[in-house]
């Protein structure tokens, strides 16, 4: 290896590469992000429940589990413990504990509205094997089955017109379909499998 490729390299990982992604700042503006559309949805369901009270706890730890979903995921269970404001020696009373009690409760309803609206979907970068690519469809595009039930019954459908192959259906011996690989293969290059390379 040259030195002019070896200082490309230390270029390009050290300065070019941090100033497009940089984790730190990249984490600081997501969850900033997150707690803002929970701060959104906190709103939202104090409205929708204008009736109920809900102490200021049950509000942190609602805000606390719709933000941690999107940004970690998991299944909406809050930590084993409550956070460290919480481990103070003023709460280890029966209030505290009731008051800790209430946080994990709106954590776990936080966590479960942010599920329920699928928000995590688009949170994170696709992979190109994940199914959220294939989930979300088109712009314009509306599916029978993501239209909400007791909707509007003259919202446009459009039915797509073939579907892409998923990675474990190409090549895969069926039935009707019993090529092997070097047959394809050999299609593709327009061989005969009993002709000979040169």
């Amino acid at each position: 290896m040259t030195a002019k490729s070896l200082t490309g390299k230390f270029i390009r990982t050290m300065i070019v590469e941090p100033a497009v992604y940089c984790r730190s700042k990249d984490d600081h503006r997501a969850r900033s992000r997150y707690y803002q559309m929970a701060d959104e949805a906190w709103g939202q369901f104090t409205g929708i429940h204008a009736g109920s009270t809900f102490s200021d706890h049950f509000g942190a730890g609602f805000k606390d589990g719709y933000s941690e979903y999107l940004y970690a995921g998991g299944n909406g269970s809050p930590p084993p413990v409550p956070p460290r404001r919480y481990w103070r020696d003023d709460w280890q009373t029966p209030e505290g504990h009731e008051s800790i009690e209430h946080w994990y409760e709106g954590y776990r309803t936080g966590a479960a509205i942010a599920m329920s609206l699928g928000r995590r979907d688009v949170a994170v970068v696709p992979a190109s094997t994940s199914n959220v690519c294939r989930a979300l469809p088109p712009p314009g595009v509306v599916h029978p089955e993501i239209i909400p039930s007791g909707s509007p019954s003259d919202v446009p459908v459009v039915e797509p017109e073939m579907r892409a192959p998923l990675p474990n259906e190409i090549l895969r011996p069926t039935p009707d379909r019993t090529s092997s690989l070097f047959d394809v293969l050999n299609s593709v290059v327009g061989r005969d499998k009993d002709t000979p390379s040169t």
